[in-house]
């Protein structure tokens, strides 16, 4: 009896310090809980093994040894099972979000295009502005192209390139350009105004002489040819006329008339004034 309870004693010691070794490898390791199990289960499994063979029960051996290949065998599939959950799921794409997305980079790619074509349309006007009428027209072709054209930017952008088609002495393609927005374009403003430039640029020119036309000549131009120009005449005359006012105004001096102040002809003043220097006289004679 004594014996039978010392060797229930020494399995349980024998347990706890199993129990503390499995405790103390989930501590350094990180292993899970369900990993703990399977550890214990193999870990009996080996310990039964080892009893069947110190009593010579082969079939006992087979049974652990067929057991422990299933308790492995179910270890492998749970941490097969486990590495699927910890894969995340692949979010699929709804057709809303899709369509939305799609969006957003149409209208990201169209803000990009506004931005380009609004810079093209004031470097056209500015060359148009100079007189660079081809580089106008390249520049203004470029910024029609991005936007659309039946909006008001659209518009007036197309009714300055047909501006600069005509200054750059292609009128046949400002007057295609002025018809085609009269046909086409939405806006009736932008309509009128082409109507109005085509009726402008259609109108009937007439022939000049160069007996009829009036020559300007050039600030400079005359000096260069050794005569005076207008500039120069101009600050002349005002030279000149300067000086003549100033020979006709008097001097200042001569301006100005001097008049004594009128206590100087008051006689009591001047009473007053004696008997303050007799007092102070008076007073310094008798002070020493």
């Amino acid at each position: 009896m004594i014996g039978a309870v010392s060797g229930l004693s020494e399995v349980r010691v024998a347990k706890e310090s199993r129990k503390g070794r499995l405790h103390g490898l989930i501590e350094i390791c990180g292993l899970r809980p369900h990993q703990l199990h399977r550890n214990r289960a193999l870990e009996t499994l080996r310990q039964r093994r080892c009893n069947a063979v110190q009593g010579g029960d082969t079939q006992g051996n087979r049974g652990a040894t067929d057991r422990n290949e299933s308790v492995r065998s179910e270890g492998a599939s749970s941490e097969e099972a486990e590495g699927e959950e910890e894969k995340p799921p692949v979010k699929e794409e709804s057709a809303t979000e899709k369509l939305l997305r799609e969006m957003r980079e149409k209208a990201e790619e169209q803000a990009r295009k506004d931005k380009e074509a609004n810079l093209l349309y004031k470097y056209g006007q500015r060359e148009y502005g100079r007189g660079e009428y081809a580089k106008a027209v390249e520049a203004l072709q470029s910024a029609v192209d991005l936007v659309a054209k039946g909006s008001a930017l659209g518009g007036e952008m197309q009714i300055w390139l047909a501006m600069a088609f005509d200054a750059n002495g292609q009128r046949a393609d400002g007057l295609a350009m002025y018809r085609k927005l009269e046909a086409t374009h939405p806006m009736k403003a932008i309509k009128l105004q082409a109507a109005n430039l085509r009726y402008i640029m259609e109108a009937p020119r007439l022939k000049i002489s160069k007996d009829e036309r009036v020559t300007i000549p050039l600030v400079g131009e005359e000096s260069q040819t050794g005569k005076p120009s207008f500039t120069e005449l101009y600050k002349e005359k005002r030279r000149a006329n300067y000086r003549k006012t100033r020979k006709l105004e008097p001097d200042i001096w001569d301006r100005i008339e001097w008049k004594p102040p009128r206590w100087q002809k008051n006689p009591y003043v001047w009473v007053a004034f004696t008997l303050w220097l007799t007092l102070i006289a008076v007073t310094m004679a008798f002070g020493d």
